[in-house]
């Protein structure tokens, strides 16, 4: 089945394993975290990959140090 979906300029898609969003990083978590880190501040780029990383280290956080 394929499903298509129209974004606007500000939406984005989050493509995460559990070992991101299980525990005590809930996927309403991640995705407010990765929204904040894209917002573009003073017009200046920003890096998608910084989002990225800022999940993965609140999960690993959450999780204790350990996400598979």
């Amino acid at each position: 089945m394929c499903q298509e979906f129209e974004c606007g300029p500000t939406d984005f898609v989050m493509l995460v394993c559990d070992g991101i969003s299980e525990g005590g990083f809930s996927n309403e978590a991640a995705v407010k975290l990765a929204a904040e880190r894209l917002h573009i501040a003073d017009g200046q780029p920003v890096d998608p990959g910084e989002a990225a990383m800022a999940v993965c280290t609140e999960a690993t956080s959450a999780w204790g140090g350990l996400i598979t």
